[in-house]
């Protein structure tokens, strides 16, 4: 099979260091855990009381004019993360401009773009198990 090369072109990050490469990175090496008492719920029921949470995180400041409040409803924040963190890789790759607008002509075939998730969609998960509760399944 012939070997083909691969090129990281840009990265981008949202995680419990910081919400882009920079911030995360320099959090890292200043040896920073982003573990913490969890706040985005009370955790006072629960045996663990800590999580590794992002916090600091408007999609609407960093995704524009691409949603709405709306759209941050419906939607899970996992997606929001995911986005914003493309978003990132896309500009420090120089494939898009500050206004999201493509710059030159990318040959979609052969461009691609990488996401990992640790844990997520906790909060859909939940919303979907207290629907289900509440009204019952179809």
């Amino acid at each position: 099979m012939k070997e083909r090369r691969v090129v990281i072109t840009g990265m981008g990050t949202v995680n419990p260091l910081g919400n882009n490469v920079e911030e995360s990175w320099r959090n890292l090496l200043d040896g920073k855990s982003g573990i913490k008492k969890i706040t985005s719920f009370d955790p006072n029921d629960s045996k663990c009381q800590i999580a590794g949470e992002v916090k600091d995180f408007h999609p609407i400041e960093l995704l524009g004019k691409f949603i709405s409040q709306k759209d941050i409803k419906i939607a899970d924040r996992l997606l929001y993360l995911a986005l914003v963190a493309a978003k990132e890789a896309a500009l420090d790759g120089k494939l898009i401009s500050k206004e999201m607008e493509l710059i030159g002509d990318i040959d979609r075939y052969r461009a691609g773009l990488v996401v990992g998730i640790g844990f997520s969609g906790a909060a859909l998960i939940d919303k979907i198990i207290r629907y289900l509760k509440e009204k019952g399944s179809a």
